[in-house]
């Protein structure tokens, strides 16, 4: 597997025998580095991915839970096209409320690398 993205070691400047390779809850790949004793972190420049949205309805205001992958750096969130604003966002989950003006349609989430659009549209009451 080929990664790409900047690698920051942590307190060993070399990478001598890496292993143990994980995908970290910041979307980062941590990995052993056995013969310094040290750990490394590679950043990935992923794109996110909206897996789920809860409740599936709404009127303006409803708060919403949006689950899915590489959601922590997310810079916006719309419905059906009109900007919502962010009330918390981890790497797997995203807390917003309907906007004002906001139509049934998809609801979009946007992060540096990428946007990620529903798979079903959310529904305006």
């Amino acid at each position: 597997m080929a990664c790409t993205g900047p690698v920051t070691i942590y307190r060993h400047v070399g990478i001598d025998d890496p292993g143990g390779i994980t995908a970290g809850p910041d979307g980062a790949l941590w990995f052993t580095n056995y013969y310094d004793n040290a750990i490394g972190r590679i950043t990935t420049a992923v794109t996110p991915e909206n897996s789920g949205v809860t409740p599936a309805s709404g009127a303006a205001g409803t708060t919403v839970t949006i689950t899915g992958l590489n959601l922590s750096a997310a810079t916006a969130v719309a419905f059906g096209g009109t900007p919502a604003a962010i009330v918390s966002v981890t790497a797997t989950q995203i807390v917003t409320t309907v906007p004002s003006g906001a139509a049934t349609g998809r609801i979009t989430v946007t992060i540096p690398a990428g946007t990620a659009t529903s798979h079903h549209s959310f529904t305006v009451t």
